[in-house]
């Protein structure tokens, strides 16, 4: 991986089953209220664990190898990918609108960011 990566994905793209979810994040999304808030954390989680499989090489689609990567916030509140308990040599930028989640990836020591807009009509 040597220019920075991204990876998208849609709210249908996400399994509707949960055998990918690590048990920190299974914890996390069962003490959420809301649905729609739900909805959206599990995919951002599934774009950013798909996207940190692929560019490492793994199979993104084996449930399995996505519960090996947890994502976690550092105190800054930026996200930070973990494989089998160790940091992943990537750093990544999660970002989701409007039923859409992308996930940006760069080689150490770069850092990056990311963010998804509607595209709507302005006045003048």
């Amino acid at each position: 991986m040597a220019p920075p990566v991204w990876s998208s994905a849609g709210i249908d793209d996400v399994p509707s089953t949960d055998e990918w979810v690590d048990p920190a994040l299974a914890d996390r999304l069962a003490a959420m209220r809301y649905a729609k808030r739900r909805s959206e954390s599990r995919l951002g989680r599934w774009t950013a664990k798909s996207a940190v499989a692929t560019t490492l090489g793994f199979d993104a689609a084996e449930p399995i190898t996505l519960q090996r990567i947890v994502i976690v916030n550092a105190p800054d509140g930026a996200p930070e990918p973990y494989l089998d308990g160790a940091r992943a040599p990537v750093n990544i930028a999660m970002t989701d609108r409007a039923d859409w989640a992308v996930c940006a990836l760069v080689e150490p020591p770069l850092l990056v960011g990311c963010d998804l807009e509607l595209v709507e009509p302005r006045s003048e």
